[in-house]
């Protein structure tokens, strides 16, 4: 939804920020900077990254994305940890009724990828 106090072109600067994180591509994207050297764009949109209003467009725009990450990484970490306990035999296998058939079937690399992902999720390994 686009912030009633900006701009359009405004608007269309934050978004583009948004999506590229990089300023001079946002301005290019939402002005008509065919004509404007490549110095003039970089000024340009450093101020108008600078500019109240664009700044707290930019913020909100960054804690909805917060908001809709942290739902995703909280629902893929949790199906993660259960794929780990199922791979390492911590749950039986059912049956189409829902009842343990006595059996476990183990799968190392299953765990070992989806503990892998958990690890460097929380920053253990580097690449």
């Amino acid at each position: 939804m686009r912030n009633p106090k900006l701009t359009l072109k405004q608007e269309a600067f934050a978004m583009g920020y948004m999506e590229t994180g990089n300023a001079c591509e946002a301005y290019r994207r939402a002005y008509n900077a065919d004509r404007m050297k490549r110095n003039s764009i970089e000024v340009t949109a450093s101020q108008l990254l600078q500019h109240p209003k664009v700044v707290l467009r930019v913020t909100e725009l960054r804690e909805e994305a917060a908001k809709r990450d942290e739902l995703s990484i909280d629902w893929v970490l949790q199906h993660l940890e259960e794929i780990v306990s199922r791979a390492m035999q911590a749950v039986p296998v059912l049956d189409k009724q829902g009842e343990p058939t006595g059996e476990y079937t183990y799968q190392g690399a299953v765990a070992n990828r989806a503990l892998e992902l958990i690890g460097k999720h929380v920053g253990m390994f580097s690449d």
